[in-house]
């Protein structure tokens, strides 16, 4: 292809628009102002927020990285820290957690109630490191007390599953735990083959059976049994109404099979891990949950994530060991505020710089290197770490339009709770369609200056647009979830 020089690429353009009319200019002019202005808008917001990058590195430390920093072993590993290494090394950081959890150990040691606990957090603000601090704590006392623990990790491989989904896996997951513990107990307890055979089937009130008669069962030698049900804050969460549904229609399981359901004497801990907003919706809205005992997970400050990367990298290279000789230190703190203080993602964003700094032999890491390649200082993942894409999406609309957030949020605040979710579709739907059927809610968003009303010729059906701001809040929204404009709704979650 011939080169074209820039005196003819402006003359098409001229005589182009010469062609057309006085309208047809116009709107040209201002689709080319609007790019402009969002083109500006992002530079702007990449440099103050982290963006999911289209691609990711795998993870861990490469070998180069473990040679040119002089590590032995991964430090930096993703999956939740196991019981027995817990009890082995130090590499807690989290002192209110850990205290948090050792007040509920002492509750649950001298308890005469069963109860549900919601250990609440973000995704990768370390429940799970919690949870299994708990059970290594619980294992030193377990013969003595007299204490069953059952920890069961739900693997639910949909991201938006239905409540009966949801409590399929639940159920069935907790069958096969409680199956697996009884066979590596000392003594019997019979009907584990009935069991098995119920656990192969789908016959849910025979599944729910054979739960409440094996934990009636150990009840009768463990007269305090604790169960933890993990993973279940990794659905999606906009599938809230299905998780909170099941929690809802499932009463008598928990109540009566599980919490009144054992010998006399005998009391059940459950306890389930749950993102904030889930925790927080659940004891608010969930009859037989509301006033249960919550533990929220705080932010980490900055000096509780270099300690964690201090314990990691102490006890990945077997020494005593200065941050510095890594990571100067306005470089520790721009990953750690780049990854919303969540050690997970911070941990994550620790492999991929080092794994970068290896290559190019950069010792110790500059805030420099890390702008460098601020792409993988972002450890948030946009398709697993959803929640973590709200809370960033909050931070910017209340940054960048902080009048319209306010009324959006004072708007759905005067809503009757089973009512929000049809006014935040309604503004939805208009903004897509600039209809909506749905005039009470289409009322209220008139009075707060959320939407205007369309100039319509009689007989027309009534009309809506979105004011200015709240569309451009619609933009972000669109540019923080790759064009997915419903994913407003999920500002419901932070707000709870």
């Amino acid at each position: 292809m011939p080169k074209v020089s820039t005196d003819e690429v402006k003359e098409f353009i001229k005589e182009s628009f010469r062609k057309l009319s006085i309208e047809e200019r116009r709107e040209f002019m201002r689709d080319i102002f609007e790019e402009m202005a969002e083109e500006e808008e992002k530079e702007i917001a990449e440099e103050t927020l982290p963006q999911i990058p289209v691609s990711r590195p795998p993870l861990g430390l490469s070998m180069a990285a473990m040679e040119y920093f002089k590590i032995k072993r991964e430090p930096f590993f993703m999956d939740d820290i196991p019981v027995n290494l817990i009890q082995k090394w130090d590499l807690l950081v989290k002192t209110r957690g850990i205290k948090d959890m050792n007040g509920l150990m002492e509750r649950f040691l001298n308890d005469k109630k069963s109860r549900i606990v919601l250990v609440e957090g973000h995704r990768g603000s370390g429940k799970s490191t919690a949870v299994n601090y708990l059970i290594s704590e619980l294992l030193k006392i377990k013969e003595e007390e007299g204490i069953f623990i059952l920890s069961c990790s739900v693997d639910i491989p949909k991201a938006r599953p239905s409540h009966e989904e949801i409590k399929r896996y639940v159920h069935k997951t907790l069958l096969r735990t409680l199956i697996d513990k009884i066979q590596s107990l000392e003594y019997a307890i019979t009907g584990v083959a009935q069991a098995e055979e119920a656990f192969k089937g789908e016959d849910f009130v025979q599944i729910d059976h054979e739960i409440h008669r094996l934990l009636y069962a150990i009840s009768s030698t463990y007269k305090r049994i604790i169960l933890f049900i993990d993973n279940l804050d990794k659905s999606d969460p906009r599938n809230w109404v299905e998780v909170e549904q099941y929690f809802s229609s499932h009463q008598a399981f928990y109540t009566s099979k599980l919490m009144s359901g054992l010998q006399k004497d005998s009391y059940i801990y459950v306890v389930v891990t749950a993102q904030k907003w889930m925790g927080t919706w659940l004891v608010n809205q969930v009859q037989y949950m509301m006033g249960g005992m919550e533990i929220r997970l705080g932010e980490w400050l900055l000096r509780e994530t270099n300690l964690l990367f201090k314990k990691r990298i102490q006890w990945a290279s077997d020494k005593e060991i200065n941050p510095k000789y890594y990571f100067e230190s306005p470089a520790l703190t721009y990953i750690h505020t780049i990854n919303q203080a969540l050690p997970r993602y911070v941990m994550r964003a620790w492999q991929q710089i080092l794994n970068k700094a290896a290559e190019e032999k950069e010792q110790p890491i500059r805030l420099k290197f890390c702008k460098k390649y601020r792409e993988l200082v972002k450890g948030i993942d946009l398709e697993s770490d959803l929640a973590s894409n709200v809370e960033i999406l909050d931070k910017r609309l209340r940054r960048e339009y902080p009048k319209t957030y306010k009324k959006l949020f004072r708007c759905l605040e005067k809503v009757e709770a089973e009512h929000v979710l049809s006014v935040m579709d309604t503004l939805i739907s208009i903004y897509l369609s600039k209809y909506t059927d749905d005039k009470p809610s289409a009322d209220l968003l008139l009075k707060h200056g959320l939407i205007e009303e369309m100039e319509i010729k009689e007989g027309e059906i009534n009309r809506y647009k979105v004011t200015k701001l709240v569309e451009k809040m619609f933009k972000i929204t669109e540019e923080q979830f790759k064009g997915d404009s419903e994913a407003i709704s999920l500002l419901l979650y932070e707000w709870m």
